[in-house]
């Protein structure tokens, strides 16, 4: 066993469950876009490439793939010049264009989703509750019931 610490991220969102912390680097990839290295005396390529890292969220055990490009000119120390870019897992389904209400109600539900099922559900329940509310859906006050109700009742065209 090796007694070594690993190596660790700045504090990051987990696209997976939401939390914010930082992250162990499991792995690390150079892959450069030079190919073959000219041999040359006088004239050589600069090294320009992506740097790859595999990273472990503590909470929940999932991984997140990250990338940026880096060339040999750029300035390393300048973190504002590199953009990382997150590759998996792909952000989450954003509900642009509709009621601030509705919104709220669906990420709280996705905050959810990869930790209980069971919440996840009741909290897309809530969602459908509270977009019935806002299209004023009329209905029996009953949830499973009402709810199918309501969302029959919405008028589509009025979008």
């Amino acid at each position: 066993m090796s007694n070594t610490k690993p190596e660790k991220t700045d504090y990051i969102k987990c696209r997976h469950c939401g939390n914010y912390a930082p992250m162990h680097i499991v792995a690390k990839y150079y892959l450069s876009l030079n190919g073959e290295p000219i041999a040359s005396y006088y004239y050589s390529e600069p090294e320009e490439g992506y740097h790859y890292s595999l990273l472990l969220c503590l909470a929940c055990k999932e991984v997140t793939l990250q990338r940026y490009y880096l060339h040999e000119f750029m300035d390393e120390m300048d973190e504002e010049s590199i953009k990382v870019e997150t590759i998996y897992p792909p952000e989450g389904l954003k509900l642009y264009h509709f009621p601030h209400k509705v919104q709220q109600a669906y990420e709280a539900a996705l905050k959810v989703r990869a930790i209980n099922a069971n919440a996840y559900a009741t909290l897309l329940g809530c969602m459908l509750e509270v977009v019935c509310e806002d299209r004023k859906a009329q209905g029996k006050n009953w949830f499973f019931s009402s709810c199918y109700a309501k969302l029959l009742n919405i008028d589509v065209n009025n979008y």
